[in-house]
């Protein structure tokens, strides 16, 4: 039964979900959103306050068999910080999968649009484009970042909803293939630590 670390758990409900699929032994999650882990601590999960941007994770190397991290690198300012860590407390051939969104796909690409028609026409522009602390990634990008941090990558999926939430995600998911792009929504990465 692995052991499971989940990196910007929020308040554990996908948490849950994901550790009753593996049938996780140990479930933790991290999270700098102290009243989120209140709620993440209510529902089982060992939980941590930690600044995924800088903070050493405080569990020992090769700890975890399994992490996640569902949206939230494209929230950092400092991603491969994050995803060393995670490298560190997961063991030789520990899995990571990282889901986020897709700067690649449709909707990104519908709001650059939509930036093009605010310039043309001399419109407000913070009303269209939300303001964002982090990066974003698509396909080739996130490869990248997570062969320079250590991992192989296993697979990288555009997926068109997060898959937990859809009844059969599998109609939802294509697989990107090395140097090919995606106008999915969402990617999914799966990698290993080798």
């Amino acid at each position: 039964k692995p052991k499971y670390l989940d990196l910007g758990c929020g308040d554990g409900a996908l948490t849950v979900k994901v550790a009753g699929i593996v049938d996780a032994s140990e479930v933790h999650g991290v999270d700098d959103d102290s009243e989120a882990l209140r709620e993440a601590s209510r529902r089982g999960l060992k939980v941590y306050n930690c600044d995924l941007n800088r903070d050493a994770l405080p569990f020992s190397d090769g700890y975890f068999d399994l992490a996640t991290a569902f949206e939230v690198v494209e929230h950092l300012e400092n991603p491969s910080h994050m995803l060393r860590e995670a490298f560190r407390v997961l063991r030789r051939g520990g899995v990571l999968v990282l889901e986020t969104p897709n700067i690649a796909g449709c909707a990104s690409r519908f709001l650059a649009d939509q930036l093009k028609m605010a310039l043309l026409f001399r419109c407000e522009v913070d009303s269209l484009i939300p303001p964002r602390e982090g990066r974003g990634f698509n396909p080739q990008s996130l490869r990248l970042e997570l062969r320079q941090c250590g991992f192989e990558v296993y697979r990288v999926l555009g997926v068109s909803h997060r898959p937990l939430d859809m009844p059969t995600p599998s109609l939802l998911v294509e697989e990107v293939r090395e140097g090919s792009t995606s106008s999915a929504p969402h990617i999914v990465a799966i990698a290993r630590r080798p």
